[in-house]
């Protein structure tokens, strides 16, 4: 039941955030005032992404430190010296959107950066281990975003708050959870359990978990959106199409440059190893818009949260077409090398 409700849910994802979104501008006057719950659901999102980190990956990781310290400097110094440009060169006014351009620029790959490597065709470990090593990364990424804009910009407590309460202690929670779950003692061969037993058991639990939590995910995923549409809606009475058009095409422009910029810093690093290639062009083009929009409603205000659900509408489609494209251009290659 459990798998079968993670196929449907994975498959219709974009489709029931978009509806998450459209339902919380419908009804932002009944639900704003539950905007406050959203760090609340970020909390738990985190600490469900968490106790599905793949440990193994910082083992991966540990053996290549060059490469990834090269991957962090272009993901995390190019898109946001792109977003920040773009901020003061076309919200000059505006500092919230400048601001939570930035935010999002800095927040991790979004976790579905492996699934489309694995439609591209592209190494999943390595998405994989971007992921975890970007989650790890982000308590640092975000103390040095707070600090940069002062006390004026941002409060300290709400940034305190924000890092230690839901992202901090969530993530250190999962992963201490899901390692215990992960590694339940097998019963012997031969020994005598009853049916309870066997539903209770360490791996028995950290099979139904590890089923649930991604379900968990994207049921805070879509609460987040939910809530931030409503909360955004009630701050600004209504939302200029005009200015949501151009964050679409600025993030359009931006991903568009990063997937051309690890491309050929792929080519030029690693010419023999195109599917790892794959993989780091995704974890560099897509961020964690979910996580974005909860940070920047909690810690700058709801206007701050326009970029990264701008970034959602164009985040995801973008993906699966160029997944599409490598995966229709390694079929070409197969067809030609059996001919």
């Amino acid at each position: 039941m459990l798998q079968r409700l993670n196929q449907i849910t994975a498959r219709w994802l974009f489709a029931l955030l978009a509806g998450a979104i459209a339902l919380g501008f419908w009804l932002s006057a009944p639900l704003a005032p539950a905007a406050g719950l959203a760090p609340s659901f970020l909390a738990v999102m985190i600490f469900a992404v968490a106790s599905s980190l793949d440990m193994g990956a910082f083992r991966r990781a540990g053996r290549e430190p060059g490469l990834w310290l090269r991957s962090f400097l272009l993901s995390y110094i190019a898109f946001p010296a792109l977003a920040w440009t773009a901020g003061r060169l076309l919200f000059p006014h505006d500092p919230l959107l400048r601001l939570g351009l930035l935010l999002l620029a800095l927040v991790p790959a979004a976790n579905t950066a492996s699934v489309y490597t694995a439609l591209a065709g592209g190494d999943v470990a390595t998405a994989l281990t971007g992921i975890a090593l970007g989650n790890l990364l982000l308590p640092a990424l975000l103390l040095a975003f707070f600090a940069s804009q002062g006390a004026g910009a941002v409060s300290p407590a709400a940034m305190w708050r924000t890092l230690a309460l839901f992202v901090i202690l969530p993530t250190a929670a999962g992963t201490a959870l899901g390692t215990r779950l992960g590694a339940g003692p097998a019963a012997p061969s031969g020994t005598p359990t009853d049916g309870a037993a066997r539903d209770l058991g360490p791996r028995r639990l950290g099979e139904l978990w590890r089923q649930a939590a991604p379900l968990i995910a994207r049921a805070c995923v879509m609460a987040i959106m939910l809530l931030n549409a409503a909360a955004l809606r009630a701050a600004q009475m209504e939302v200029r199409v005009g200015r949501v058009v151009l964050l679409i095409l600025i993030l359009a422009l931006i991903e568009g440059l990063m997937y051309g910029l690890t491309g050929w810093w792929t080519a030029r690093r690693l010419p023999h190893r195109p599917a790892q290639g794959k993989a780091f062009c995704f974890l560099h083009a897509t961020r964690n818009t979910a996580l974005a929009i909860a940070l920047a409603g909690t810690a700058l205000g709801p206007q701050a949260s326009l970029p990264a659900m701008a970034a959602f509408l164009i985040q995801e489609p973008l993906a699966a077409v160029v997944a599409a494209r490598w995966s229709h251009q390694a079929g070409h290659g197969r067809q030609a090398s059996d001919s």
